[in-house]
């Protein structure tokens, strides 16, 4: 929803300017992964998989 989306950005506006804790960008990574709808956070290089054909159109 909006409201989701500009509480995500205020917490990316923290992130930026230092004002959350921990790494940075491990935050910034669970923050992503989120936004794009997946909440399994143990291994995310197995929870997201880009399909380059995906982001592709045919002539």
């Amino acid at each position: 929803t909006c409201r989701q989306l500009l509480r995500a950005c205020a917490k990316l506006d923290g992130l930026i300017k230092g004002a959350e804790r921990g790494d940075v960008w491990d935050s910034l990574l669970a923050l992503s992964l989120r936004l794009a709808g997946h909440n399994s956070l143990s291994d995310p290089l197995r929870t997201v998989s880009i399909e380059p054909h995906a982001y592709t159109q045919d002539a």
